[in-house]
This record gives structure tokens, C-alpha cells and sequence, in this order.
């Protein structure tokens, strides 16, 4: 619920050239916050112990909880709609724009290949003599370092076509899926993945303030649920097939086929917006007006 609601708050509480700097601060924010935890959640669990550990957790998600409830968002008359209503709305302003929908099965066949290699591939590499833990952490550590840097220049980047510029960022994530089937070592995939860290939290504020910048807000937050929810439903089925896969062919070949899958899935992406001729939308907001497509 967390994350097309954020959106939504985005779009409610800022005006439209406003919008990038409120999203990139977000994916900053999440980058810090990963930074913190690699560096802290050993050291916190070895000392209060994994249940304490998991009980902060919760708190902290409680503060969360509370902060955001504090704010003054725009309550959008919704009387006599039911969740199903709402379902049906999303799905239909989901469809209206070609290149919302072309994107969304893009950056699901990347959060597949993201998944197989990050939570998998990558970590039994390490595993078998490359580095170990160890190493995972710091190549980890250093993506979330490139998601600040990206995160800032997604903030001041005005590409002149935002949605092929943001549907060709996420190619970048295939640059140390590639290294690792190659052999690479571990010193080499930390300094690489930066590109890729970075070129993700660019995508996420440009990609973010397109949507923001093309629906009214209060219809943004049901659009957003649609596009995440192939995610969502993905992820347990990628994680329980894969592991199998991955076992089976290793994960150097597991890791190149992740990034084949992200090159392949990210040129068709852009081939089809090209050909089709995704509506223009620019860096730019217009009101929270906006009109949307019947």
C-alpha cells in the first residue's frame, strides 16, 4: 500500500515542477536508509539479539506510520465507491496511455532478472569462493552510493523525450549481471553497479513524475497499484523457479542470462514506444487538472 500511495502524497502536496525534487528526495532518502541498515543490522542484532532486533523494526515502521499520517492531503470525494470501482477506474486510465502500460511489462521482465541475480545468482557467486559476504555487502553498499547520485540528477535532469530517455535507463542494470557471467571479480561489480544504481534512481524520478505529471491525483494512486501489482505477483514465483535454475546452470550463466533478459526486454520497450509514438509528457507538470485520456 506504501508505495503508490507515496506517490500519490507527491503528487497532492506538490506543484508540478516541483514534483522531481520531491521524488528524487524520496529515493534518496530510501538510499540513505539502506546505507544505514548495511551498516548498523549486524551490529544491532549481535547485540540485543534477533528478536529486539525484528521489535525495532516494527517501531520504526509505527513512526513511519504516524509521520505520514500528519500530513494535509487533499480528501477526493469517493462516496459510494467500492474497491472494485476503484480497480476498475485504475485499470482503465492504466490502458489509456500506451506507454504507461509498455513500460510496466518492461520493468517487470527487469524486476525478474533484478531479483534472480541480487537475491540469488549474485550472492552464491560470492558464495563459491569470490568474495564471500563480505563483498555482497560492499557491492550492495555501493549501489545504493550511485542511487544517491542518480536520485540528484534525476532531480535536475530535463530530458527533451522523458519517457524514451527513462525507458532506456533501466538497460544499465544488465552492465554487472554481464561482469559476473563473465567472471569479473568482486572489486570490479562494485565500481560497475554504481552506473546501474544510479541510472535506477534516475528512472524512478523521471518515471515517477511522468505518471504524476499525466493523472489526476486522485486517480494516480489506483494507476500506480496496477503497475505494481505484476511485480508483486511475479516476485514469489521468480524467487521459487529460479532457485532451481540457478542451481542447475550456475550463476554465472544464470547472472547472463538475467542481463540478456534486461537488454531484450528494455530495446523492445523502446523499439514499440518508437513505433507506437508514446504521448509526449514532459519535465514540466501541468495542473493537478490534468485531463486523462477517456
Amino acid at each position: 500500500m506504501f508505495l503508490p500511495t507515496i506517490r500519490g502524497i507527491v503528487a497532492d502536496l506538490l506543484p508540478g515542477d516541483a514534483r522531481s525534487a520531491g521524488n528524487a528526495l524520496i529515493s534518496q532518502t530510501q538510499s540513505i536508509g539502506l546505507l544505514i541498515g548495511l551498516a548498523s543490522s549486524g551490529l544491532v542484532v549481535s547485540t540485543i539479539g534477533p528478536g529486539w532486533a525484528a521489535f525495532a523494526r516494527s517501531g520504526l515502521c509505527a513512526t513511519s506510520a504516524l509521520l505520514l499520517s500528519r500530513l494535509k492531503t487533499s480528501r477526493w470525494n469517493n462516496a459510494g465507491a467500492g474497491m472494485l470501482s476503484d480497480l476498475r477506474v485504475g485499470w482503465r486510465e492504466f490502458i489509456a496511455y500506451s506507454w504507461v502500460w509498455i513500460m510496466t511489462v518492461q520493468y517487470t521482465a527487469v524486476i525478474i532478472a533484478m531479483i534472480c541475480f541480487t537475491e540469488l545468482a549474485g550472492p552464491l557467486y560470492m558464495s563459491q569462493g569470490h568474495g564471500g559476504a563480505r563483498a555482497w555487502g560492499i557491492i550492495t553498499a555501493c549501489e545504493a552510493f550511485g542511487a544517491l547520485a542518480g536520485a540528484l540528477i534525476g532531480a535536475n535532469w530535463r530530458p527533451s523525450r522523458l519517457v524514451l530517455t527513462a525507458a532506456a535507463l533501466p538497460a544499465m542494470g544488465a552492465i554487472p549481471m554481464l561482469l559476473l557471467g563473465g567472471g569479473a571479480p568482486w572489486a570490479v561489480l562494485a565500481i560497475a553497479i554504481i552506473v546501474p544504481g544510479a541510472c535506477q534512481a534516475a528512472y524512478y524520478v523521471l518515471w515517477t513524475t511522468a505518471l504524476q505529471n499525466t493523472y489526476a491525483p486522485e486517480v494516480l494512486v489506483r494507476v500506480n497499484s496496477w503497475n505494481i501489482m505484476a511485480c508483486y505477483v511475479l516476485m514469489p514465483i521468480t524467487v521459487l523457479s529460479a532457485g532451481p535454475l540457478v542451481e542447475a546452470i550456475g550463476p554465472q550463466n544464470s547472472a547472463l542470462g538475467s542481463g540478456l533478459l534486461i537488454i531484450a526486454a528494455s530495446a523492445t520497450a523502446l523499439l514499440v514506444l518508437r513505433l507506437t509514438g508514446p504521448t509526449p509528457v514532459t519535465s514540466t507538470a501541468p495542473s493537478q487538472g490534468a485531463s486523462l485520456a477517456s
